[in-house]
């Protein structure tokens, strides 16, 4: 057997491996494009659907703000005008030991 023949055989072997990794590099990278593909999609609809709900509820919440603040008017026409101020609240000093929390003695 002749060195030629044998470094020809080991070059076809190779190549025909190289040949065979190359093509399940290729299968490979094609079926996680088309799963990235199915995801993005998926994601994209799981999207749009949380803002609907979003946009939904924003606006539920928009119609009952306008009803309370429509509600809030009508009954501010309808009471009495308050024509004396509010009492202010009065704080206590806690130093002054008037108060619930001031100490008793005997």
């Amino acid at each position: 057997m002749e060195p030629t023949s044998v470094l020809l055989g080991v070059l076809f072997a190779s190549t025909k491996a190289l040949a065979l990794v190359a093509l399940g590099f290729g299968i490979a990278w094609w079926r996680g494009r088309t799963r990235i593909r199915k995801l993005e999609a998926a994601e994209d609809r799981e999207l749009d659907e949380r803002l609907a709900r979003v946009e939904s509820s924003l606006d539920y919440i928009t119609s009952t703000l306008e009803r309370l603040g429509s509600s809030q008017d009508d009954l501010r026409r309808r009471l009495p005008p308050n024509t004396a101020a509010p009492a202010p609240l009065s704080r206590r000093d806690p130093e002054s030991g008037s108060g619930a929390s001031g100490s008793m003695s005997s």
